[in-house]
């Protein structure tokens, strides 16, 4: 008979709590995507140290350095029109690359923020998740969700991008 009674009383408190946790998970989603939306230029790639998931040391491999200037200047742009689904695009800025006769873009997909710090790309129903390790104002660093198995141990690659707008 008590256990019976116990479940009344204690049925309220979980679904208060869980639904204060929901909130709290949807409130940060909400402030990533309104971070994201926006223009963003490509200003960095890399490989990082082995073990560094949180891309607090200095990068192991620069990739970008290696880059062609014309792919550098490169843009990401991430809408979510009057709450529609959420876009993103590509576009070339006013660097062409040879054989290049016009600025370009490649075609959209759309995104989406899963948890607290996983961004979603999907493209030609491929999806590609994201870990985003800083989203501010200025800057929006993140890295592959996997990393890649090296003889130094765990290697993550990073992209950053600075906003245009």
């Amino acid at each position: 008979m008590r256990k019976i009674l116990l479940c009344p009383i204690l049925l309220p408190i979980f679904v208060i709590s869980s639904c204060s946790n929901d909130d709290s998970i949807d409130s940060e989603i909400d402030s990533l995507e309104n971070k994201l939306i926006g223009t963003w230029q490509w200003t960095g790639n890399y490989l990082g140290v082995s073990g560094d998931a949180d891309g607090s040391m200095p990068p192991n491999v620069d990739l970008f350095k290696s880059t062609m200037d014309c792919i550098k200047d490169w843009f990401i742009t991430f809408e979510s029109p009057n709450g529609r689904e959420q876009t993103f695009f590509f576009s070339s800025g006013n660097i062409l690359c040879p054989g290049q006769d016009q600025r370009e873009g490649s075609s959209p997909g759309t995104w989406n923020i899963q948890g607290d710090s996983i961004i979603n790309i999907v493209q030609s129903d491929f999806v590609r998740p994201y870990v985003i390790i800083q989203l501010d104002e200025q800057r929006l660093l993140y890295r592959d969700l996997d990393n890649d198995s090296t003889l130094e141990g765990e290697v993550y690659e990073y992209t950053e991008y600075t906003r245009v707008d």
